[in-house]
């Protein structure tokens, strides 16, 4: 009977071990795969961070451009103010 009681309890040790690694590996099954998710959805968050700045950059550069199409026209609008006011003035004289 105690050869039997030893063998139960082997055997249960056996099987309390084995179902500890298995929940170990479950468990670092888990880590990996939450790791691997989170390295990914970093990857995801920085592209879109990325085409968020690339389009910021694009309006920006948009924006210079239509600022600059404005200054030339401003700059050949008072230049010829400029110059009828001259033409004004000599013709005076």
């Amino acid at each position: 009977m105690e050869n039997q009681m030893e063998k139960l309890a082997e055997f249960c040790l056996e099987q309390s071990q084995k179902n500890t690694a298995q929940m170990f590996d479950v468990m670092k099954n888990s880590v990996t795969a939450t790791a691997e998710m989170l390295t990914w959805a970093q990857r995801e968050s920085q592209q879109m961070v990325d085409r968020m700045t690339q389009q910021g950059v694009e309006q920006f550069v948009n924006r210079l451009q239509q600022i600059q199409e404005q200054q030339v026209a401003a700059q050949k609008e008072l230049q010829e103010q400029f110059r009828g006011l001259i033409n004004l003035f000599t013709q005076k004289d």
